[in-house]
């Protein structure tokens, strides 16, 4: 059986070496066959050109990145002022309504633990009977 065995492995090995070997040299084949073509020459006036466009636009960049960041500072401050100024009243709001809510707590209290004036015609007159 072992001898079998190898025999067969070995026809196997025999039958997939040459499949994989000409696989292979065709990858080979298209790696070294791939077009890639050529730029041409470029002058240096064209290279000096092409420098100098490329450091305006960086430029130009770099200044409108510069004014949307103030812009955007610009509003963000905006907003937290707002924010504080909403906060700011909120807590005047709250302040005036515990003002005002013990207020009339204290209003009621004096009210429960004043006595009632009477009048003078009405005081005399219930001491009289």
């Amino acid at each position: 059986y072992e001898k079998m065995a190898e025999e067969m492995s070995g026809l196997v090995k025999e039958e997939e070496n040459p499949e994989t070997a000409e696989e292979t040299n065709e990858i080979a084949n298209d790696a070294e066959d791939t077009y890639r073509p050529e730029t041409a020459p470029i002058s240096s006036e064209n290279r000096k050109l092409t420098a100098a466009r490329k450091r305006d636009l960086l430029q130009k960049k770099k200044v409108a990145a510069k004014k949307a960041s103030k812009q955007q500072k610009k509003l963000l401050n905006d907003v937290f002022r707002v924010k504080t100024l909403q906060r700011q009243v909120e807590k005047e709001t709250k302040r005036s309504d515990e003002l005002a809510k013990r207020r009339a707590r204290q209003k009621k209290l004096d009210k429960l633990t004043k006595p009632n004036r009477i009048s003078k015609k009405k005081f005399e007159a219930a001491e009289e009977p």
